[in-house]
């Protein structure tokens, strides 16, 4: 709203002719638009004009003068009553504003003045007025002593990006102004804030332009007519909320061969979905990716990537499948108002390109179901035509989740070794012929190890005795040599260093296989100064294995 500069209008509420410094403030309460040309800096404003003062009830006295000035910052208000010498001033009123508050008594005449101001200066006076209240029932005058209470119901609400409104209730009766503190939330620096009159009993003040994601604390001190001020009010706190991020944009989607996005990639045909898009914002935290199946699907969560990352890809797809894809920007768990959304199909490879893959593994041995009667399967398949990689996965579940093993066996079809076989255990087992343009995979057979009562002890290795360094050695050098006698019956033996470096947290950091004719193992360097380690042997074949006692050691 912009008022016209030639109708200037100041309402005094209930003021008295004993004034103190806290009817000095400046009301805050919104600066109204000029409508005219702004004068040249140097220059001090005009003096205001038509000075009209009009009672219009016991308790108020309504102002109105003519604006001369285009430059000014303020107008500086003075009034006394007309039985007093002294003025009284309440400067800073804001330019333009047509209302100001304080207290006036009934049967009383009081004279007014008004200037206006800039930084360069104060204008002249150019008239007084003059104005009577009628009488009526003068309001109970307090003690001079007496302290007002705090006010009640005091809140701080949230009400946009850059806004916190202040509310609070309190009884007028013997009030002037209320003074509101603000301070950020983790320095404590108390500031005025503003400064608001007694009139009514619900007060609200609005805090604007506030910076996002940040936290405010407001406090208000009460001031009475007999100069006297309250306690600083209880605190309430109120932050802004963080701004939601922009929008990404130009959401692109295309579907690619893992083999043509990564060399060695152990299915290369494999059909995947990679996502590009625009980042617009700088405050996002994280890319949230969204997907549904078909038109009438329901989109879920499927991946977060880091703040500035624009692409993804979707490695879990069905070829045939109607896929749609959108993505959120995200800053602490607040998105983005709207999300860019693409779809795709990913078509099956094509006959003529299924021919250029290798062809499906046959498996040999164990035929499935096999009983082994140690703990050394040996799995063997037949050679594939266009393959240039065996890939043997060996697992405890149909499914393959959890796997005990996965050897990159490069052209052999034998594979003479599984770790960590346990006793009286199903084991499920599947071969994968890989080539540059795809992958085949044999059927799935299964082997179980018989249990440990069945096989004879006299069949597996004998016990690993250690030998050196001595069990708790210290002071030993970053490189060193780990011994232990030989054991009858051990094909090969298999030696474990844990480190101690963190305290509480053990981390395996060498697994090493030797031949039957050593049995020495010379740590290579990556040992830490003054670190405590523990080591063991394994000594295998293929009725089972037996394992040494645990030793330690510890570096300079």
């Amino acid at each position: 709203m912009i008022l016209a500069r030639k109708n200037i209008s100041w309402e005094v509420r209930g003021l008295r002719a004993i004034m103190t410094v806290f009817f000095l403030f400046i009301l805050l309460a919104g600066t109204v638009a000029k409508s005219t040309t702004v004068e040249a800096a140097s220059l001090t404003p005009a003096s205001p004009s038509n000075l009209v003062a009009k009672a219009v009830s016991a308790n108020q006295i309504n102002l109105s003068w003519k604006d001369n000035s285009n430059n000014e910052d303020g107008w500086i208000i003075d009034w006394k009553d007309a039985k007093a010498s002294q003025w009284q001033s309440s400067k800073s009123v804001n330019p333009n504003v047509p209302n100001w508050g304080t207290g006036v008594y009934p049967n009383t005449t009081y004279i007014f003045r008004v200037s206006s101001y800039n930084k360069n200066g104060r204008s002249d006076f150019y008239s007084e007025a003059q104005a009577t209240t009628p009488a009526s029932a003068a309001p109970t005058k307090p003690a001079a002593t007496w302290i007002p209470s705090v006010p009640t119901n005091l809140k701080a609400s949230t009400i946009g990006l850059d806004r916190i409104d202040i509310t609070w209730d309190y009884d007028p009766a013997n009030i002037t102004v209320f003074e509101i503190f603000v301070s950020s939330y983790t320095d404590k620096n108390w500031k005025r804030l503003a400064i608001v009159p007694a009139s009514g009993t619900k007060y609200s003040y609005s805090n604007t332009g506030l910076p996002e994601n940040q936290s405010f604390i407001y406090a208000l001190v009460v001031y009475a007519d007999n100069g006297q001020s309250s306690e600083i009010s209880p605190w309430v706190t109120a932050s802004t909320p963080v701004r939601p991020p922009s929008a990404a944009s130009n959401l692109q989607a295309k579907v690619v061969r893992w083999g043509d996005l990564f060399k060695g990639a152990p299915d290369p045909g494999k059909r995947l979905v990679q996502l590009n898009w625009q980042d617009n914002s700088t405050n996002e935290f994280k890319f949230q990716i969204e997907r549904k199946t078909g038109a009438s699907g329901s989109y879920a969560l499927v991946y977060e990537v880091v703040a500035n990352k624009t692409d993804w890809v979707d490695y879990n797809i069905t070829p045939g499948t109607l896929y749609y894809y959108r993505v959120w920007a995200n800053v602490n768990d607040i998105r983005s108002t709207t999300a860019p959304e693409v779809s795709v199909t990913a078509q099956p490879p094509s006959a003529a390109e299924l021919a250029t893959y290798p062809e499906t593994p046959v498996l040999v041995s164990p035929t499935s179901g096999t009983l082994l009667p140690g703990l050394e399967p040996k799995l063997v398949w037949k050679a594939c035509a266009r393959t240039t990689l065996y890939d043997v996965e060996v697992a405890k579940d149909a499914e393959f989740k959890n796997m005990l093993g996965d050897y990159a066996m490069g052209l052999s079809t034998t594979l003479d070794r599984v770790y960590d076989i346990e006793s009286a255990t199903t084991y499920y087992w599947r071969v994968n012929a890989v080539n540059d343009k795809g992958k085949n995979t044999s059927s799935v057979w299964t082997f179980k190890t018989s249990p440990a009562s069945q096989v004879p002890l006299a069949s597996r290795p004998d016990p690993v005795q250690l030998k050196s360094p001595v069990n708790s050695a210290t002071g030993q050098n970053l490189t060193l040599r780990l011994e232990w006698q030989p054991v009858a019956r051990a094909e090969s033996y298999e030696i474990t260093i844990i480190s101690h470096l963190n305290p509480g947290v053990s981390t395996e950091i060498a697994k090493y296989e030797t031949g039957l004719v050593r049995t020495v193992y010379d740590v290579p360097s990556g040992l830490s100064w003054n670190t405590s380690y523990e080591w063991y042997v394994v000594a295998r074949n293929k009725q089972g294995f037996s394992k040494s006692p645990t030793w330690s050691f510890k570096t300079k």
